[in-house]
């Protein structure tokens, strides 16, 4: 499993970043419109959605609403605000979370929810592409945070995870995992805090208790999905990544935290909204 991870990575990593430096705007919007696409496709069945048909309108729908809000210049800092607070509700939620709530189905704001979970996401890496004056610099730290803190809470709880962090939820979360991806990120937060961006002593300081926020949020995130995934009977919300499962797998940490992550940057002089 850990050797198909590693070289699903070893493929995709490369790609998306040479992506990253040799498109341009234009040609990132179509390529994370692709990416909301499919993770659309993959909230419409983990919500019990499973005519095409309504599966196709579903897309349609969210990708109209992305394009509309984008090329009407509603995309600043209350989008991202309302975002966080939609989080912030999430996390309630989970942690009044019970097991009990397993036999029940999505529910009918189910679909809503992949609309406040992905398209939020998507405008925010448009955001950090088309404003980044340092691009793409920002979008490779928070994709990095992202990143090394999903790694150090898979090899920290795998190694020594004993104590469960949502068993009704996750039970292959622990908090050991938990305390390794806050680790992770507040590790590349401190590596880029002091070689790539322009922060004083004191928001670096401000800058790495950030980093762990947003650390926290993406796991809010993948605790979230898998809520649906649970209540749908699914392990993974589709198979397009081997040894990742599908694209929902791979980008609902990153759902989470990065409402809080252009706030921040945005909070601490680097990113203008």
């Amino acid at each position: 499993m850990l050797k198909t991870r590693v070289l699903t990575v070893a493929v995709i990593l490369p790609l998306f970043i040479a992506a990253l430096f040799f498109l341009d705007i234009r040609g990132l919007a179509l390529l994370f419109a692709i990416l909301l696409a499919m993770g659309l496709c993959e909230w419409a069945v983990l919500s019990g959605i499973q005519s095409i048909a309504i599966q196709a309108i579903y897309i349609a729908g969210g990708l109209g609403l992305a394009a509309l809000v984008w090329f009407s210049g509603y995309v600043g800092r209350e989008l991202f605000m309302l975002s966080l607070l939609f989080w912030i509700v999430i996390l309630i939620r989970l942690w009044r979370y019970s097991s009990s709530a397993d036999g029940q189905s999505n529910g009918p704001f189910a679909l809503l929810d992949g609309y406040l979970v992905l398209l939020p996401a998507l405008l925010g890496l448009l955001i950090l592409v088309d404003r980044d004056a340092y691009s793409p610099k920002l979008l490779l730290i928070f994709l990095f945070i992202i990143w090394s803190a999903d790694t150090g809470a898979y090899l920290v709880g795998r190694q020594w995870g004993s104590h469960k962090l949502a068993p009704s939820i996750s039970p292959g979360k622990t908090i050991e995992g938990l305390l390794g991806g806050l680790a992770g990120a507040m590790l590349i937060a401190v590596i880029a805090g002091t070689l790539a961006l322009p922060l004083t002593s004191i928001q670096l300081l401000v800058w790495l208790l950030l980093a762990a926020v947003i650390a926290l949020f993406s796991v809010a995130g993948d605790l979230f999905e898998s809520v649906y995934k649970r209540r749908a009977g699914l392990k993974d919300s589709g198979k397009l990544l081997p040894g990742h499962g599908g694209v929902l797998d791979r980008i609902d940490s990153l759902c989470a935290a990065l409402p809080v992550f252009i706030l921040s940057m945005d909070g601490l002089g680097i990113l203008s909204l």
